[in-house]
């Protein structure tokens, strides 16, 4: 069914697209969701504070009736004072620009920007109140203004940040605090210097001062490894000699290895279990020996963590586990794995890895049998 025709009243805000993208920013915010190109789409982000985006496919039979809610929702919004501009998207014009965004190709889908930078906030449903709730609980400062220490306390948990407000770094601290609204309280205090210290009163949990680069993305990667529940950190990732370990705080880095230049990275086959789980119990003897047969490729990290004692930093990339045990695979250079499911031996992980990996290998012929043994007595003393 085609869309209703324009009425009269909404025509002054029918904008053509270049008019649209020459814009002053706060002219840029009146009227209903705006459809813009895949290629104004980055400017228009990134000469508006926060813009609520809308990434959808027109060739969708339901499109007409979803856009209406979502301009009823704009309209909405403007009733009540919120001025966050409202756009649309249509991902089949970009592919490529749609999946930077969406990588599950899932439309229509919102996501919220702030300063130009995609937060983790989506949302996929499409009722006019639930999309203004949306925009309402996000638009709002990302972090809180204290005139004391005392005013930290009442958290039990918090990033507090000392700087001026006029630093640079300030607006990377807002980019940042904008993907927490729903996680911690990110406090900022009138200060010299550029101080940012995670504080925690939770039993377990240690206050903590971040000496990374200020970038974005280093200070966020901080931030999530702050926030995951964790194992202490083992001396050796390879302490067992079987596959590697990985615990709350260091996953992502095994696997997305941000650290390591991207032609130097690695295939990883990740492999999250409970140590009271049956299931795991019986894989663990078959995973050993993949991890000791294939310790010789090259391009590949055999790696576990024990998911009932630590917690993921990568749920929204799709590093997430509801049973044990649960096997992932992440191809070298991507950042959504891949899970396995097939039968659980040694032969089916390897024809998995070869299907899903980078380059193709041959397991040894021979696993050494000392050390497959050594590897699971020191499992289960682990667990003792």
């Amino acid at each position: 069914m085609a869309a209703a025709p324009p009425r009269p009243a909404d025509w002054p805000w029918l904008l053509s697209l270049a008019a649209l993208v020459s814009l002053r920013p706060a002219e840029g915010r009146l009227g209903v969701a705006t459809m813009l190109t895949p290629s104004s789409l980055g400017p228009f982000i990134g000469s508006n504070e926060k813009v609520l985006v809308d990434f959808v496919d027109q060739t969708d039979p339901n499109f007409a009736q979803l856009s209406g809610e979502m301009d009823a929702a704009a309209r909405k919004i403007r009733d009540l004072g919120c001025k966050v501009p409202f756009v649309k998207v249509d991902a089949r014009q970009d592919w490529a620009l749609a999946e930077k965004y969406v990588p599950q190709l899932k439309f229509p889908q919102l996501l919220w920007f702030v300063h130009g930078q995609p937060t983790k906030y989506h949302y996929a449903m499409r009722k006019e109140k639930d999309i203004v709730d949306f925009v309402l609980a996000l638009d709002r400062d990302p972090i809180e203004t204290v005139q004391s220490e005392e005013d930290i306390h009442k958290y039990d948990r918090a990033i507090y940040a000392q700087m001026p407000k006029s630093s640079p770094h300030f607006k990377t601290l807002e980019v940042v605090a904008a993907q927490h609204m729903d996680t911690v309280a990110v406090l900022h205090r009138e200060a010299s210097g550029e101080n940012v210290t995670f504080m925690s009163e939770r039993q377990g949990e240690q206050s903590m001062g971040y000496d990374g680069e200020f970038t974005a993305s280093s200070l966020e990667r901080w931030i999530r490894n702050r926030l995951t529940k964790s194992e202490p950190i083992p001396r050796s990732p390879d302490m067992y000699g079987g596959s590697l370990i990985a615990v709350g705080h260091t996953l992502e880095e095994m696997v997305l290895q941000p650290s390591t230049p991207p032609a130097e990275r690695k295939d990883v086959f990740l492999m999250v279990y409970a140590s009271w789980c049956g299931y795991s119990r019986k894989f663990m003897p078959v995973w050993e020996e993949f991890a000791i047969r294939a310790a010789k490729v090259p391009h590949l990290s055999v790696i576990k963590m024990d998911g009932s004692l630590n917690g993921s930093p990568l749920k929204d990339q799709g590093f997430r586990w509801e049973a044990y045990p649960k096997v992932l695979f992440l191809r070298a250079g991507d950042s959504t794995p891949v899970a396995f499911e097939g039968d659980r031996s040694v032969k089916h992980l390897a024809a998995f890895a070869n299907e899903h990996g980078s380059k193709v290998f041959d397991l040894e012929s021979e696993v050494d049998q000392s050390r497959l043994d050594r590897a699971l007595r020191m499992e289960d003393e682990a667990e003792l």
